[in-house]
């Protein structure tokens, strides 16, 4: 399994996202799996040349969700589905889909991290200000 996660990710940074995708619905879904099918799927939108829909990013970003969910379930302390960076873009996914529990849920998240740096800050700080407009 880890040449292959090797693999995805060299398809990854290669933009040969169809193979990567192919791949890792090839490999059983284990957090380790999950977390790059969320990765996957969010470059995916992030690199597309139009802004697609907002019925579009909304189903896309979903199914992100959704992949998070389930690595999170098989190991709820997974450190690569628990980052920072994932926890607030699920909080932003939950507040644009209209999920206030879930977005607050997230934003809570965040801003109990114990990781410093200025990354982690902006961070806490963006996730306050989201759970002031829930």
């Amino acid at each position: 399994m880890e040449a292959k996660l090797a693999e995805s990710d060299k398809l990854l940074r290669e933009k040969k996202y169809q193979a990567c995708e192919e791949l890792l619905k090839s490999i059983k879904n284990v957090p380790e799996v999950a977390w790059r099918k969320a990765r996957l799927i969010y470059v995916q939108t992030t690199t597309l040349a139009e802004k697609p829909s907002k019925d579009v990013l909304q189903k896309t970003f979903q199914r992100a969700l959704d992949e998070v969910d389930a690595g999170l379930k098989a190991n709820a302390n997974h450190a690569n589905c628990l980052t920072i960076q994932t926890q607030l873009l699920i909080a932003k996914c939950y507040e644009r889909l209209k999920n206030k529990g879930k977005a607050k849920e997230y934003c809570q998240k965040v801003q109990a991290m114990t990781e410093t740096g200025y990354l982690a800050e902006e961070a806490k700080r963006e996730a306050k200000h989201i759970s002031e407009k829930l």
